[in-house]
């Protein structure tokens, strides 16, 4: 499983400036991915991030779902 730090800085990739805000182990069809939060600078709206616990790999960015 890759660590939270880790995820983070894949699922901060897609929003440039941006800073992590929070991320939490979750499973979803079976799925243990790592869901995180983001801040864009001038944007209060948090951006959501879904990456694979186990490959560490983007499932889902924005408001897609994994």
């Amino acid at each position: 499983k890759i660590p939270k730090n880790e995820a983070t800085t894949v699922a901060l990739q897609p929003y440039p400036g941006a800073r992590g805000a929070d991320a939490r182990l979750q499973t979803v069809r079976g799925t243990l991915f790592w869901s995180s939060k983001s801040i864009e600078p001038g944007n209060m709206s948090p951006q959501l991030a879904a990456v694979d616990a186990k490959t560490g790999r983007m499932l889902a960015a924005g408001d897609q779902k994994p």
